[in-house]
Order: C-alpha cells, then sequence, then structure tokens
C-alpha cells in the first residue's frame, strides 16, 4: 500500500525522477531470487547437519551404558566433534548469505538514490519551474519507497529459511499412504471372528517372497501359534491380519470378509496387538493402560495387572498406578514394559488377540503365572501368539511350523510331536537347552 500511494506521488510530481527510482528494481527482484535459491539450499544444510547432530545426542543418550561398557567414550566425542565441526561451517555459510543480503539490497537502492540527486540537481539548474521543496520532497519519497523494498527482500530471505525447515517437515507428511480405507467399509463382523489366510502371498517391492502360498484358518474363539526360526514369516503374518501390509497374492479374512473391506479403525479397535518391542508413552502406568480403555475403572485395570502378572511390581512402585514411567517407559525393565502392554491389550479386550513375542522377556516363572491367567482370557477370543519358549506354545489348539515363508507342519502339541519332524526337533532341542 506504501509502494503504490509512493509512486502516485511521485509520477505526479516529477514523472523523469519517478523512472530514475525504478531502475534498480530489476536488480533488486534479480538478487532476490538468486539470494533465496542459495539461501534457501543453505539452509537446509544447516537443518539436516542438525538433525545429525540431535540423532548423535538421542542416540548417545539412550545407549550411554553401551558406551561405557564397550568404552567408546572418546569415539563418540569425536563424533560429536565432527559432525557439530559441520553444524558450524554450514551455519556461517547461511549466515554469512544473510548477512550480505541487507548490504546489498541497501547498496542498490542507494544508486537509485544518487541517480535521483543527480537529475534533481541538474533539474534544478535547467528547469524552473522545479523547486528546491519539490527536490526534497522526492528525496523522501524515494527514501520512503525503497524502504518497503528492502523489507521485502529480508522477508524473502527469512521464507527461503522456513522453506528449508518446511521441506523436512513435508517429506514426512507427503510420504504416500499404502494402505487406504475402502471407499466402502463393511461393518466388523460381530458373531464369528474366524480368521483366515487363502493362498497367501507377500513381497516388499516385488522382491522374494515373505510369506509363500499360505493357507490356514484361526477359527472363532481358538488359539493359533506361529513357530519357525527368524525370517520365516511369523510377524508378517500378524501385519497382514492388522492391514499394516496389504497382501500380494491371495486373501485375509475375517468372519469371511477380506480386511482390505474393512475400516482400518474398526479393523485395529478390534485387534489387541501386543508387539516384541513394547512401546509405552511418556505419562504415568495408569495413561497408558487407560490408552486401552479410556472407560475402565479400578478394578478393571488391577484385575489386567494381575492377569499380566503386573500387580506386585506396580504396587510397590512410588506411586503405584500413577508412578510417571519416563519416555518409551525407560525408568521399567524390558519384562516389566512387556508386561504393561500386556496388561493394556488384555483391558482392551479386544474379539482377536495378537501376541508376538508378548513374554520373551519375562522370567519363566511369570511367563507360567502369565500363561494361567491367559489361557481364562483367551478363551472366547480368537488368539494369534507367536513365541519360541515351548512354554509359551504347547497349549495352543493349533501350531503351525513355519520356514522361509511357509507351512512346513501343522496341527496340535502332541500330533507335531509324533510326525518326529520340524517341530518335534525344535521342541527336543529347546528341552536339550533347559536339561543343560
Amino acid at each position: 500500500l506504501t509502494l503504490f500511494g509512493v509512486t502516485i506521488m511521485m509520477f505526479g510530481q516529477e514523472p523523469r525522477l519517478a523512472a530514475l527510482v525504478f531502475l534498480p528494481l530489476p536488480i533488486l527482484v534479480i538478487m532476490a531470487f538468486r539470494y533465496a535459491k542459495v539461501s534457501k539450499k543453505n539452509w537446509k544444510e544447516v537443518r539436516e547437519a542438525s538433525g545429525d547432530l540431535n540423532a548423535l545426542l538421542v542416540e548417545n543418550i539412550q545407549g550411554n551404558r553401551l558406551i561405557h561398557s564397550f568404552s567408546l567414550e572418546e569415539r563418540e566425542k569425536k563424533r560429536f566433534r565432527d559432525i557439530g565441526e559441520i553444524l558450524k561451517k554450514k551455519s556461517l555459510k547461511a549466515m554469512y548469505r544473510w548477512s550480505i543480503q541487507g548490504p546489498s539490497a541497501s547498496f542498490t537502492s542507494s544508486l537509485g538514490i544518487l541517480a535521483v540527486v543527480g537529475m534533481g540537481a541538474y533539474l534544478l539548474q535547467t528547469d524552473s519551474s522545479f523547486t528546491t521543496g519539490q527536490f526534497f520532497a522526492f528525496l523522501l519519497y524515494a527514501n520512503m519507497f525503497y524502504e518497503p523494498v528492502r523489507q521485502l527482500v529480508s522477508i524473502n530471505n527469512l521464507i527461503s529459511a522456513g522453506k528449508a525447515s518446511g521441506e523436512r517437515v513435508f517429506e514426512v507428511l507427503d510420504t504416500p499412504i499404502d494402505i487406504k480405507d475402502p471407499v466402502t467399509c463393511m461393518k466388523f463382523p460381530t458373531s464369528n471372528q474366524t480368521i483366515s489366510f487363502e493362498k497367501v502371498s507377500f513381497s516388499y517391492n516385488q522382491r522374494s517372497k515373505l510369506v509363500d502360498d499360505l493357507t490356514f484358518t484361526i477359527p472363532h474363539g481358538s488359539t493359533t501359534a506361529l513357530v519357525g526360526p527368524t525370517g520365516a514369516g511369523k510377524s508378517t503374518i500378524a501385519n497382514l491380519v492388522l492391514r499394516y501390509y496389504d497382501v500380494t497374492e491371495g486373501a485375509v479374512t475375517v468372519g469371511g470378509i477380506d480386511v482390505r473391506k474393512l475400516g482400518l479403525a474398526k479393523l485395529r479397535g478390534n485387534v489387541g496387538f501386543v508387539s516384541q518391542d513394547p512401546f509405552l508413552f511418556d505419562a504415568s502406568i495408569r495413561e497408558n493402560l487407560l490408552l486401552a480403555s479410556p472407560a475402565s475403572e479400578e478394578y478393571e485395570i488391577m484385575n489386567a495387572l494381575k492377569a499380566a502378572s503386573a500387580q506386585d511390581f506396580v504396587t510397590n512402585l512410588p506411586k503405584g498406578i500413577d508412578t510417571h514411567i519416563g519416555e518409551r517407559g525407560i525408568r521399567l525393565s524390558m519384562g516389566e514394559k512387556q508386561r504393561i502392554t500386556l496388561a493394556r491389550a488384555i483391558l482392551k479386550s479386544s474379539p482377536i488377540m495378537i501376541l508376538d513375542e508378548a513374554t520373551s522377556s519375562v522370567d519363566v516363572e511369570t511367563e507360567r503365572s502369565i500363561q494361567v491367567a491367559l489361557s481364562k482370557f483367551v478363551k472366547n477370543h480368537t488368539t494369534l501368539i507367536i513365541a519360541h519358549r515351548l512354554s509359551t506354545i504347547r497349549e495352543a489348539d493349533q501350531i503351525i511350523f513355519l520356514e522361509n515363508g511357509k507351512i512346513i507342519e501343522q496341527g496340535n502339541h502332541e500330533t507335531l510331536l509324533k510326525k518326529s519332524g520340524k517341530y518335534s526337533s525344535f521342541c527336543s532341542y529347546q528341552l536339550n537347552v533347559v536339561g543343560n
């Protein structure tokens, strides 16, 4: 608005001088775009270096015991100094570009003022109608014109720095969503939660198949255990049920409905999932548990903790169930975190339960008490268990032994032992290890 008003005033008084004021504008525009391009690149490099330094700090804080145990302090100090030096150089470079842009714009605009002074002096000598008062008024108008121009150039630099930061955010926000809700969502089956895999295959980006031509059924209200070596495809099966991935071939159904036809929120809301890497929020135990069922009463929370063999250690904490457990539950041991996440799944009481190595970090005695409580809890739930311990899987209604993404053996514990196959060897190995 200021630019528009001042321009009218200048052309109204003396068009020849007004034209001279506009002479530096193309240079200022080119300069602004040029600086913006370079500045954006510089600030992007600063943000990347800053991100690397922050990532190193988080890594060192989380892995401080490992660093001390392997005497890696000097190595990590050097890494910190090296990345810090890169950040310093990138920051100085960006600040240098920033610092010269303002003076450059001021110098360029002063050339316009200088041209006005020269032309004004000439007009005072040659044009009797042009007065000294008009000359000084015009100089004032010229300065009023260039001030917002210089501010716009400075703002352009700020925008470039903001764009550099924004790009890193939008890289995450603009990541394409591979798994989407169907156009028309079918209702989640309430009376039958039988899970079926029908000739299911899955691979990442057309690479080797993680699971290949799987066909099996987990009847409603029954428990199926998946067993096999690392990389056999056990966790992939759990992820396919939850639709964290979509099958490459075949179909996964719940109650006869393809999971791809169910709304993601409804599907996952009806599955209680406990992963081998338990995640807890930076909050109290109560708040973490209530994420599963916000309306739960105190007695329901305590029953869930008891079923997960977590009640004793929770009640011994300074504030009991209201104890703050820190980021990712850092104030708890791995076994304690697993029991809290298991209690959370029990409190949710979903019709489908998926337990992926849910008790891998607890001792045998604790696991036994958890198994007794879980055996009562899962009676009316369709349950999928992934485990390596024989004690966890032997009571399952159905055991599936996987290898290289394929079903090798299938049946209950006694039936598979009689086959003297892969599962039998797996059991013998575990018994020998325990015996030794």
